[in-house]
């Protein structure tokens, strides 16, 4: 290891003070990943595995996150010695499709339920509405997420890693860290895939320092620049508006969650939309389409956040940088819950926020303390 000296002009004592303190530093952050990563492999080595294999999924209409973050993490547990596959419980999106190709990833089969008793990790979600068919009959035996906590986290889980991160593959790669399991170049073009989409390649107001270093270390194993970098993820941001060929429908449920909040029924879509010029159609078609949603999800209230962007100052560029989030909603009582997350609605069904606001961060956290505070 190569270390860089302070100016000549220090003297030889604080040399010699600042290799000290660097080296005890070091040894720390040493001795904490081996305490953990000890933890760790011991909470494996006593958990019921059976015989079978044990399934690694992410949350329903995966994302980049949700996908790379199980495939990721069934490596790791398969480095181990562990019989787990990842699967995709419902087919992903165009911007993980997308990315697959660049990174040259396979993405998992769909293996859209499951039956009693089988085995189940879930990574970036921890809600049963957003699990698998039949992960509620299954045995969970992990959950690996930067959500909050939820019903799927009971007593009998066995190991919960739950971080406030920007992505869940940040987490998975702390975990190969930790356990000492070197990351192949693979794993870790998979695990970059997931970061720069959870992140938007480190720029949403979630992203931590954690996220950082993870894409540090990644884009530097795989000789990456920042600009090529900067690339990748336009190109995926322009995979995952490209909505040619689907229906209003399956664009509104193209990033999709389910929610159970204080017993009532919360669905919340997530669309970015990049021809700003046309904006308002779309919001209509958006809206005309969420009764269809409503009564096929079997949800109480619906929203849609929609994500505005823009031309970037600089023109030449190219590249577009997100404005604001518009809050579609539909359902008795679902204004309320808009109007607190966004303003004054701007008309019938439409709030606006001129802050890019997260699901994950923003709105999930309002709405449940709203609905858990009647």
């Amino acid at each position: 290891m190569k270390y860089n000296y302070p100016h000549p002009g220090f003297s030889s004592r604080l040399v010699s003070l600042f290799l000290a303190v660097f080296l005890l530093a070091s040894c720390g952050t040493i001795a904490v990943h081996n305490t953990r990563g000890n933890a760790f492999r011991k909470t494996l080595a006593a958990m019921d595995w059976g015989t079978d294999t044990c399934y690694v999924y992410g949350h329903k209409t995966p994302d980049a996150d949700a996908a790379c973050s199980s495939l990721a993490y069934a490596q790791l547990m398969r480095s181990l010695g562990y019989n787990c596959v990842a699967k995709l419980s419902s087919p992903s999106n165009n911007e993980t499709r997308y990315i697959s190709g660049v990174f040259d990833f396979k993405l998992p089969a769909v293996k859209s339920s499951v039956a009693p008793g089988t085995r189940l990790i879930a990574t970036d979600h921890e809600e049963y509405s957003q699990g698998v068919d039949g992960a509620r009959q299954g045995r969970i035996l992990q959950i690996i997420d930067h959500h909050m906590e939820d019903d799927m986290a009971s007593a009998d889980v066995a190991f919960i890693r739950r971080e406030t991160v920007g992505a869940t593959c940040t987490v998975v790669w702390e975990l190969f860290q930790e356990a000492a399991v070197p990351v192949d170049d693979l794993t870790a073009r998979i695990l970059l895939a997931g970061l720069l989409s959870d992140t938007d390649n480190l720029a949403k107001s979630n992203t931590t320092r954690a996220d950082s270093l993870a894409w540090q270390a990644l884009t530097a194993q795989l000789n990456l620049s920042p600009e090529r970098v900067a690339g990748i993820r336009k190109g995926m941001v322009d995979a995952l508006t490209n909505y040619d060929g689907m229906s209003d429908y399956e664009i509104f449920v193209s990033d999709y969650k389910d929610y159970e909040m204080s017993g009532t029924a919360v669905g919340i879509g997530c669309v970015e939309w990049i021809d700003y010029a046309h904006m308002e159609p779309f919001l209509d078609r958006m809206l005309a389409v969420m009764p269809e949603v409503m009564a096929r999800k079997g949800r109480e209230r619906l929203f849609l956040m929609a994500t505005r962007y823009a031309p970037s100052p600089d023109p030449a560029s190219g590249k577009v940088v997100a404005e604001g989030t518009y809050i579609l909603y539909c359902g008795e009582g679902a204004r309320q819950m808009a109007e607190l997350a966004a303003g004054q609605s701007l008309r019938e069904g439409i709030c606006y926020s001129g802050h890019r606001l997260g699901r994950k961060t923003d709105v999930v956290p309002l709405f449940t303390a709203f609905l858990g505070s009647r």
